[in-house]
């Protein structure tokens, strides 16, 4: 109840830019393998930009699970992320529109993107509830610098636990740290609840800090 009250809350504050748990996700390939990408859409911030070259809504069958409409398909080479296809939903199909939005390119450099990729591997060995992201018996995580991949580190379940611990010990002498500490006291929020809220969120323990901050 209290990890629901948190996340209805902060939600009101941060401008998220995915939208919410349960939503399918985009991939991306890393090593000649496909993975999920939890938590981040990276095209998104584009297409604030270039709202022009967005997927067009009426052409798409929107679905629940894919309320932006589209998914991007990216491919670390060379440690430089690239995006390789993105694909809508038409008529129960999936159809490609990137020579659409990208004429005549087949892989275009994203060098916008600094943040932490989430990479889910191997089971699921955890449901938390409805329309949450489950819990993964392993993770690999991808430091990525304006596109450029410059850290990797691989945890067990246990492990990612640990490291979102210590990452957040570290993030808490940020002054990032204090000033949305600082907007959300304003909203009426007790230290006790903001931290614990941190904590617990893969959201914002990964997403809102863009770097790993701890030695592994």
């Amino acid at each position: 109840m209290m990890k629901t009250l948190f996340a209805l809350l902060l939600s009101s504050f941060f401008s998220l830019t995915v939208f919410g748990t349960g939503q399918i996700s985009d991939k991306i390939i890393y090593n000649g393998k496909i993975y999920e990408l939890l938590y981040s859409n990276p095209m998104e911030s584009y297409f604030k930009e270039h709202s022009d070259k967005h997927p067009q809504k009426e052409s798409i069958v929107l679905q629940t699970g894919l309320r932006r409409g589209y998914v991007a398909t990216f491919e670390i080479i060379g440690k430089q992320l690239y995006l390789k296809d993105i694909e809508i939903r038409v008529d129960g199909n999936w159809k490609s529109v990137l020579n659409e939005i990208f004429p005549n390119q087949k892989l275009i450099k994203i060098d916008w993107i600094t943040e932490i990729f989430v990479l889910p591997a191997g089971k699921i060995i955890d449901y938390v509830h409805y329309g949450a992201i489950p819990k993964y018996e392993n993770y690999i995580l991808l430091e990525i610098d304006k596109g450029n991949l410059k850290k990797e580190k691989q945890f067990e379940k246990k492990e990612y636990e640990e490291f979102k611990e210590k990452q957040f010990q570290v993030f808490k002498k940020t002054s990032k740290y204090e000033t949305d500490k600082l907007n959300l006291q304003k909203k009426g929020w007790s230290n006790e609840n903001i931290d614990n809220y941190i904590l617990e969120s893969d959201l914002y323990i990964i997403e809102y800090i863009s770097k790993i901050l701890v030695e592994w």
